[in-house]
């Protein structure tokens, strides 16, 4: 982890923190008139309550600089929005992420480097890396936005490797879906070759059996009509018309076999 090739210039961290005093003072200017408007109250009025409106600058100047400081340092990107315009963001001394306690102690402790001639700021050109007071006091180094904190070096690899790993175990997958697909494609004659084999087989075997027993159902109804009397010989004769169509027969006796 090599931070001393990855440090924000003086003059970048100059620029951020001039957009971020210039953003914090327009939202501050909107802030104070709407208060204004919806209390009622007025610079000129003499009469006005007891309140001073350089006081009432101060405190919305101070909660609008903390909560754009503390939100934005301690998200994803780990910049305030004027670090972000430079390229810069903040870190702690391990190369970890800043939390939300780290950052809110970080602008805490930068309210008194902006004491006695903001000294506690200066004191970054003479440092070991750069550091201010409040960069001290909270553990916080200020670096390029490209650096890679240790939990994103830890966590990088790991993610792509599993990443890679799942994709190719899908690929196997379905590699090996395509396989059994075309191997039971290609056994599907075989298989087909087999099934009719049986069949003429089947056939063949059942056909000499169905004609013996039509024959022989066939002499067995003529027995009957000829010892049978007259009522019953019409009713043979016509069992034996029934039975008298060998396609259909033996259609049903191969069926049944």
């Amino acid at each position: 982890m090599d931070i001393k090739n990855n440090l924000a210039s003086i003059w970048s961290r100059i620029g951020g923190g001039l957009i971020d005093l210039i953003l914090v003072a327009v939202l501050s200017a909107i802030t104070i008139f709407l208060w204004g408007v919806l209390t009622g109250l007025s610079a000129y009025d003499s009469y006005a309550e007891p309140i001073n409106w350089e006081l009432r600058g101060v405190i919305v100047w101070i909660v609008i600089d903390y909560a754009l400081t503390a939100i934005f340092m301690s998200d994803e990107k780990q910049s305030t929005l004027g670090q972000r315009a430079v390229g810069i963001k903040t870190i702690k001394n391990d190369g970890g992420r800043v939390d939300f306690m780290a950052a809110s102690t970080r602008y805490l402790a930068s309210l008194i480097s902006s004491l006695v001639l903001k000294l506690g700021y200066l004191i970054a050109i003479f440092t070991e890396n750069n550091r201010t007071l409040h960069d001290f006091i909270a553990g916080t180094i200020v670096v390029r936005k490209d650096f890679l904190a240790s939990e994103d070096i830890e966590n990088f690899p790991t993610s792509q490797s599993t990443a890679n790993l799942q994709q190719s175990e899908e690929r196997k997958e379905v590699a090996a879906a395509n396989r059994t697909t075309t191997i039971g494609r290609l056994n599907e004659p075989s298989a087909n070759k087999h099934q009719t084999q049986s069949m003429e087989d089947a056939y063949a075997t059942a056909v000499p059996t169905a004609k013996k027993i039509y024959s022989r159902v066939k002499l067995e109804a003529r027995n009957k009509i000829q010892s049978a009397s007259f009522d019953e010989e019409h009713l043979w004769e016509q069992a034996l018309i029934e039975y008298d169509s060998p396609e259909r027969n033996l259609g049903k006796t191969i069926r049944r076999v």
